[in-house]
């Protein structure tokens, strides 16, 4: 077997190994769900936030823009889902919402923090 299919395979184990350890449910009632990937949705919640308030100068628009973005983030997920990838374990409706919302959250303190710095 030539190098690159072993080494494919391994980072293949590797992916799926972490994907294991990000969803283990941190928080798992009727009303909130985290796993492990909130950390993950919050910190692009944050970067996506920063190229957003880099390059779209329409002030109003910029959270409508993260939200899309987001949005379509868990769609992508969904469509992953459906090919049969064990990448991301099948969403629950209550999950998708919080991954949204945590996403938000961090676009929020992103945009938060620059906002402070521009009234110094």
């Amino acid at each position: 077997m030539p190098v690159y299919i072993k080494m494919l395979n391994e980072l293949k184990s590797f992916m799926l190994a972490a994907a294991d350890f990000l969803n283990i449910p941190l928080i798992d009632n009727s009303y909130i769900f985290w796993d492990s990937y909130f950390l993950i949705h919050f910190f692009s919640g944050f970067i996506v936030m920063f190229f957003i308030y880099k390059y779209l100068k329409k002030h109003n628009l910029r959270f409508f823009v993260l939200f899309l973005l987001l949005g379509l983030w868990e769609v992508f997920e969904l469509v992953i889902i459906a090919t049969g990838s064990q990448l991301f374990r099948v969403d629950s409706t209550l999950n998708t919402l919080w991954d949204v919302i945590i996403g938000m959250l961090g676009g929020y303190l992103y945009w938060s923090i620059k906002e402070k710095r521009k009234k110094k």
